[in-house]
């Protein structure tokens, strides 16, 4: 995400670029050089539906219409390149045929140098891989011991639900200890585990189908990754399946 003190530095827009024409010439000039390419050209299994995706993130990442994130939503033009390896070879591969197309549509050191600044990815300062795991202690009562948040449960955090279950569990906790204190009613302490954990269950379910769904593991079989795909495609082309996905990504109620 561009910053404002960002965006202050940055002249070149779509204009510069000559308009969204400009940007369609860039854009086939680039990937008639890709077609050519024989590092870069398996990566493409359909260069037309590529090549289009392109000029529409082209134009409204240098300032245009957001034609592209009405159409195909947010940037993960990575994911069809999945199966291969893309490094600083194919990395430095890609930059190059795309400032030599562009050299051929526009001049001047300064403009070439801003685009190629801002296609180009700094360097990585720190990385990192967060364990994606799943844990649930069961019961969440232990005598006069109750457990709650992540002393209870661990969620990966694909479905965002860490912070979502604490509160839930410490809803059903405060309302239990306030009744036990208040009016010497036991009930709700002595349900508050099979309360709680018909929720952290739910949930549990919920990260894990997204984790699976999201991502790949070393494991995954090419059988695996076409299911995966299939259910991103059906995801995103029933109305039914996008309610259940934001039902439980907001969080059941409780």
């Amino acid at each position: 995400m561009e910053s404002e003190t960002e965006n202050q530095h940055q002249t070149v827009g779509l204009a510069e670029l000559g308009g969204e024409e400009g940007i369609g010439r860039w854009v086939e000039r680039f990937y008639g050089a890709i077609a050519r390419h024989p590092l870069l050209s398996p990566m493409f299994d359909d260069l037309e539906a590529a090549r289009e995706k392109q000029r529409a993130f082209f134009i409204e990442f240098f300032g245009g219409p957001k034609e592209y994130t009405e159409t195909y939503g947010k940037p993960f033009l990575r994911f069809k390149h999945r199966h291969f390896k893309i490094g600083p070879t194919e990395r430095d591969a890609w930059m190059e045929l795309v400032m030599a197309a562009l050299g051929e549509e526009v001049s001047g050191y300064e403009i070439l140098a801003e685009v190629a600044g801002r296609l180009e990815t700094g360097p990585s300062i720190e990385k990192s891989i967060a364990p994606l795991r799943s844990y649930v202690a069961e019961p969440l009562r232990y005598g006069r011991l109750f457990l709650a948040g992540d002393a209870a449960h661990i969620v990966p955090p694909t479905g965002a639900k860490g912070l979502n279950l604490a509160a839930s569990d410490i809803r059903y906790l405060s309302e239990a200890l306030i009744a036990f204190y208040r009016d010497g009613d036991e009930t709700g302490l002595m349900g508050y585990s099979d309360r709680a954990l018909a929720r952290v269950w739910k949930a549990e379910r919920f990260s894990w189908w997204m984790t699976g769904l999201l991502h790949r593991f070393p494991e995954t079989s090419a059988f695996d990754e076409r299911i995966q795909q299939a259910e991103l495609d059906y995801l995103f082309s029933s109305k039914a399946a996008m309610t259940s996905l934001a039902e439980n990504y907001v969080g059941l109620p409780y």
